[in-house]
């Protein structure tokens, strides 16, 4: 289901017509100090999508603008605790051009005055650095780092060493496609391929042909490499949100 967040109220009330018999809450007096300006925020209905379009698409006849959303987002959900509790590690793309002058962290995390750790830190390419710290220390280290290199996450340090194969996660990802494809049969798709290693899945996509001058213009679907698990698009923003990051 989705709601209306609207980011500029009306200008006035608008004249519902037969908008009350699609959705009767739009008459209610206490619905409307939620729409006028300089009113900002969710309009908390439950519409199809189709549905919250078109009403957007009426309010911004009187000044009204704003955005389609899922549900979900009018009630944040607190940090996942199976994440919180994790044991992470640093994962990090470019290579440091220099080594950093560490300062409290090496009393904090002798590790990183190791030979060890900083030939990793200076090798280019996605990589973790093979820490193991609370999530809290992880970010705050990783906000250090990102002064010596461009882009890190924090990832859960359990995929350092992961339990899917890459043959294994091809079958998984090629059975998942297929049944996605099977839930739309008239569409066209193109062969299933390989899309790349990433920190914690294997990602799969088949091309939309029709959608060709497009982006998105495939499926995509996205293999754990700790358990084989199709991640979806609500772990994915549960584990970013429970973590504090932007992907």
């Amino acid at each position: 289901m989705f709601d209306v967040f609207i980011g500029v109220g009306c200008r006035e009330v608008p004249d519902w017509g037969n908008w009350l018999e699609v959705i009767p809450e739009l008459g209610q007096p206490d619905f409307h100090p939620r729409l006028l300006h300089p009113a900002q925020g969710f309009l908390g209905l439950n519409l199809d999508q189709s549905i919250a379009t078109e009403l957007l698409e009426f309010l911004g006849k009187f000044g009204g603008k704003g955005f389609v959303m899922p549900i979900r987002y009018r009630d944040p959900q607190p940090p996942e605790e199976k994440y919180v509790t994790a044991s992470y590690d640093i994962y990090v793309s470019d290579e440091c051009e220099e080594i950093p002058d560490w300062g409290n962290w090496a009393e904090k995390i002798p590790m990183l005055c190791h030979p060890e750790f900083q030939a990793r830190l200076k090798k280019s390419g996605l990589r973790f650095l093979g820490l193991n710290l609370p999530l809290s220390q992880a970010l705050e280290l990783l906000q250090f780092i990102k002064k010596y290199t461009k882009w890190g996450l924090a990832i859960p340090a359990q995929y350092r060493e992961p339990k899917i194969s890459r043959a294994e996660a091809d079958r998984i990802g090629t059975v998942e496609l297929q049944r996605i494809q099977q839930t739309k049969p008239d569409r066209v798709y193109g062969p299933i391929g390989f899309d790349g290693e990433s920190h914690m899945w294997w990602t799969y996509y088949s091309l939309l042909p029709e959608l060709k001058n497009l982006y998105p213009n495939a499926i995509f679907t996205y293999v754990d490499k700790i358990d084989g698990h199709i991640w979806t698009s609500e772990e994915m923003e549960s584990f970013w949100n429970s973590t504090g990051q932007c992907r």
